[in-house]
């Protein structure tokens, strides 16, 4: 059956699947950062894995500055 282009839309806001997947994605997240410290326990982390961090802290926080100055007030309710 081809498609036609049409996109099913909600028709309300607030779907259920939406909940779902904020829920979910916020469980993965807790999972994963959960996993570090359960993995290396008292360990400390070798010095390359501390340098990769250390590169990728700048770069993440400037692009979270960068998307919320574009998104503005888009991302309040």
């Amino acid at each position: 059956m081809p498609h036609s282009g049409r996109r099913r839309r909600c028709p309300r806001p607030g779907c259920p699947w939406q909940a779902h997947c904020g829920s979910g994605s916020a469980v993965l997240s807790f999972a994963l950062q959960a996993a570090g410290p359960a993995a290396l326990g008292e360990h400390e982390l070798p010095a390359r894995g501390r340098a990769v961090i250390a590169l990728m802290a700048r770069p993440a926080l400037l692009a979270g500055l960068v998307t919320v100055d574009v998104a503005g007030d888009k991302w309040l309710p």
